[in-house]
C-alpha cells in the first residue's frame, strides 16, 4: 500500500494513473482537448492547505510565463530556460502518490504534461531553438493552462 509520505516523481505518478485508468486520456492536449464550459468546471476537492499550495504554485507558473515572455522579447534563451525550468517537473516533486490518486485523472495528466512542456521549453532554449519555435512551445503551455482552468476548479474541503 502506498503511504501518504511516499514521494515520487510526477512523471511516475502520471504513469501510474495512466496505467490504472488506461484509455481515459483524451486525444490531443490543451484547449483542443477539453471542451468544458466554465460554468460546469469539475471540482477538484482538496484540503484548504493543499488548495492554497496549488494556488501558490499556479501563481509561480504565471510568474514564469511572464518572465519567459520578457526573455523571449530580448531573445534571451538563458532567461527562457531558467524561468521555464522553474515551473518544470521539479516544481511538483512534493506531490504524493496518494494525493495524485485523489484528483481527477485528467487533471493529473494535464498538470504533468504542462510541467513536462516547461522542461521541454527549457531544453529547447538551452539547445538554441529559434524564437519562433520557443514561442510555439510557450503557446502550447498556455493552451494547457487555459484548458485546465476551463475544465477544473479547486474546491477546498
Amino acid at each position: 500500500m502506498l503511504g501518504t509520505t511516499l514521494k515520487m516523481q510526477p512523471t511516475v505518478i502520471a504513469a501510474i494513473v495512466a496505467c490504472a485508468l488506461a484509455g481515459c486520456r483524451v486525444a490531443g492536449s490543451g484547449v483542443d482537448a477539453i471542451t468544458v464550459v466554465n460554468t460546469d468546471r469539475e471540482a477538484v476537492g482538496m484540503t484548504r492547505a493543499d488548495a492554497e499550495h496549488f494556488r501558490t504554485g499556479m501563481q509561480a507558473y504565471l510568474s514564469s510565463l511572464y518572465a519567459i515572455t520578457i526573455a523571449l522579447s530580448k531573445t534571451d534563451r538563458a532567461g527562457v530556460a531558467t524561468n521555464a525550468r522553474a515551473s518544470g517537473m521539479s516544481a511538483v516533486k512534493d506531490v504524493t502518490v496518494t494525493k495524485a490518486l485523489m484528483m481527477p485523472p485528467q487533471f493529473v495528466l494535464l498538470a504533468a504534461d504542462t510541467h513536462e512542456r516547461f522542461d521541454a521549453l527549457a531544453a529547447a532554449a538551452d539547445a538554441g531553438a529559434t524564437r519562433s519555435d520557443l514561442l510555439t512551445q510557450l503557446s502550447d503551455i498556455v493552451a494547457n493552462c487555459t484548458a485546465c482552468h476551463a475544465a477544473y476548479r479547486l474546491e477546498p474541503r
